[in-house]
């Protein structure tokens, strides 16, 4: 499980996501579970970064993520 608070913005996802899917291929771990705590939702902008980031990442279809 993944936990994080405060603000999110998209350098701090893909910090969070790059450590991750380090820790996914090293544990050889395809499920995950996150807990968000934020006092801003993230920008509709930055959401569409994400698909890009996970496909950089190798984070595609054998992961659930939750």
């Amino acid at each position: 499980m993944v936990q994080s608070n405060g603000n999110k913005d998209f350098r701090f996802a893909k910090a969070l996501w790059t450590e991750i899917a380090k820790t996914f291929k090293q544990r050889k771990c395809y499920n995950i579970l996150g807990v968000a705590f934020t006092t801003s939702p993230p920008s509709a902008n930055g959401a569409y970064q994400y698909g890009q980031l996970f496909k950089d990442l190798g984070i595609g279809e054998t992961y659930r993520i939750a």
